[in-house]
């Protein structure tokens, strides 16, 4: 990771305000995410929404219990830089230091896994998103606004609000910024002995993701029935679908590292999977009807050279 990542061009520490939005693509409803600071620096994570896409923007911020927080909220500038950034030591080219108009699709380098999430294994851009607005938060998980667009419970049943893994990361690197951010002059305060210390703690978290065998009581089936609020009479039931598809996908997010799946069968399966689970969870909701969505986009998905980096970067034979 290079020093140039906390290096952030003409971004005050302080007194932003940050807005959140999401767009109709792939013919879907609420398919992307992305955050605004000051009205005019977007944070689209993987790919910026083409003019012909639907946007709507700025639309409603809510608190961890859902508590409607109005649609701009007070953020630190460079805390959210910082957390766009927290990735793979993926080489960048020719960064753009205002990045109005950001689209990693157009660039030489290709994809990054922005905010640390390595896309449709840790995350998509709805918990990309909200680990933008974790700037806007007091540095603990509890307090972070969120951005929850009508889709956002269809990924946050399996990723979280922030992403696998990053729950514990986030205040961290939340507490590394502010300090850098109130010294930036200082070259003594770019920490980064201490970036690449969680770094390192959060490829152990992938790492052991990949490795190990999905437990009754992982913390993904933990999130899901805290997200969910599950009944102790639907417990049993939810936990056998979750525990399905979890084993399912982490086999399939283990071939894809090591490239012995191909991307159409890894979406596929994914996907069919995990509306197993959302159709029994729309039955407990005692839902009118059930319509199957994709938990993973194909047209978002990066190549196949992305997760090989992936591979070599984490050390995965």
């Amino acid at each position: 990771m290079s020093t140039g990542q906390f290096e952030v061009s003409g971004a005050g520490p302080t007194n932003s305000k940050i807005q959140v939005g999401v767009s109709n693509v792939f013919y879907l409803k609420d398919a992307h995410t992305y955050t605004v600071i000051d009205k005019n620096i977007y944070f689209h994570c993987y790919w910026t929404a083409e003019i012909d896409d639907e946007l709507f923007f700025p639309k409603q911020i809510y608190s961890p219990d859902k508590t409607p927080l109005g649609t701009e909220v007070d953020c630190n500038l460079y805390i959210a830089r910082g957390l766009a950034e927290f990735k793979f030591p993926y080489p960048r080219k020719d960064p753009d230091p205002t990045r109005r108009h950001y689209s990693d699709l157009n660039r030489e380098d290709g994809y990054k896994d922005w905010c640390g999430i390595i896309y449709a294994i840790t995350g998509v851009c709805h918990q990309m998103c909200n680990v933008i607005l974790f700037s806007a938060s007091k540095g603990t998980i509890d307090s972070a606004p969120l951005n929850w667009p009508d889709n956002f419970d269809n990924s946050q049943k399996y990723f979280g609000r922030h992403g696998l893994g990053l729950d514990h990361i986030l205040p961290l690197m939340y507490a590394i910024l502010e300090k850098r951010s109130k010294n930036i002059e200082d070259p003594a305060t770019i920490l980064e002995d201490d970036v690449k210390e969680l770094q390192e703690a959060y490829y152990g978290s992938i790492r052991k993701w990949l490795d190990t065998t999905i437990q009754k009581d992982s913390p993904h089936i933990e999130t899901l029935l805290r997200n969910f609020l599950v009944s102790d009479e639907d417990k049993p039931s939810v936990i056998d679908e979750f525990h399905k598809f979890a084993s399912i996908k982490q086999d399939l997010d283990n071939q894809l590292i090591r490239g012995t799946v191909s991307m159409k069968e890894y979406l596929e399966s994914v996907n069919k999977s995990h509306n197993g689970l959302a159709e029994l969870m729309a039955s407990i909701k005692n839902c009118a009807s059930f319509e199957p969505t994709n938990l993973i986009h194909p047209a978002q998905m990066p190549d196949s050279a992305y997760y090989e980096f992936i591979k070599e970067t984490l050390g995965i034979k």
